[in-house]
Parts: C-alpha cells; sequence; structure tokens
C-alpha cells in the first residue's frame, strides 16, 4: 500500500511538471492591435509590442490568426528612397528588452481572409516562441492610425 502511494504521488508530481513545462509568460504581449484592411482587401496587418522577460534570448518563429489562411512575420527597410517588405523567419526578443511590430517596421501579414475583420472586430492571434510555448490573444480591430 506504502509503495503504492509513492509511486502514485511520482506520477502525479511528473505529470504536473509535463503539463507545467516552459510557457510563453517569458513574454509579454502589449498593446495589439489589427490594422483595418481597406475596402474588404483580404490581407491585413498586425501589431504589438514583445517583451522578453526571461533570462534567455528568445524569438517570435511563426503565427496564426483566426481570420486568416495564413501569417507572415514582415519587416520594411528604406532602401534608395524605396520602402521594401521582406518575408523573415524568426523576429528576436533580446533579454529584458521591448520590440516594436508596428507600421513601417516589424510586422505580422494576416493574408487570405476570406472575410476581412472591420473596426470593432477582435482577430484571436496565436504566437509561436523559438522555444515551443504559444501564446494566444485577442487583438481589437481598428482603423488605420
Amino acid at each position: 500500500m506504502k509503495g503504492s502511494k509513492v509511486l502514485w504521488s511520482g506520477f502525479v508530481c511528473l505529470l504536473w511538471v509535463a503539463c507545467s513545462g516552459p510557457n510563453s509568460a517569458s513574454v509579454a504581449v502589449r498593446d495589439a492591435w489589427v490594422r483595418e484592411p481597406p475596402g474588404g482587401h483580404p490581407i491585413a496587418a498586425a501589431y504589438m509590442t514583445l517583451t522578453n522577460e526571461s533570462d534567455r534570448a528568445s524569438a517570435l518563429v511563426g503565427a496564426e490568426a483566426s481570420a486568416a489562411e495564413r501569417v507572415e512575420m514582415h519587416s520594411m527597410t528604406h532602401e534608395g528612397g524605396t520602402m521594401r517588405m521582406r518575408q523573415i523567419e524568426r523576429i528576436e526578443l533580446p533579454v529584458g528588452q521591448d520590440v516594436q511590430l508596428q507600421s513601417g517596421g516589424l510586422h505580422l501579414m494576416l493574408m487570405g481572409m476570406d472575410d476581412p475583420p472591420r473596426a470593432g472586430d477582435q482577430v484571436e492571434l496565436t504566437l509561436r516562441f523559438a522555444d515551443g510555448t504559444e501564446q494566444t490573444l485577442r487583438a481589437p480591430v481598428r482603423r488605420g492610425l
């Protein structure tokens, strides 16, 4: 009887550790929002501030959105008098620093939206991080600012 209690306690502890492994709480997400696409266009941009609150460098490596067929991470650069947008594989999140996803810089592109959201709607976003964790949030849709 005593052995089965020890075995059961050990199992419960292992289950707790497995279920409470790393979580995305080490990355704080603030001020997330999605720009309303003009004229019902099937592409929109999402912006936010990410803060790595852990003691290790991290990265945003992917995202999904409830309203979009796919989400890509993009950067904007100014080259020879022209703004250029490029898809990127990851957004580095240095320890203790804010990383701004904003118009004219790093941002998420929500693509292939059959029913583009309107100002006042909310879009569910799931962010995937390099350590395998995910964070799901609801971002309000606003008109361009």
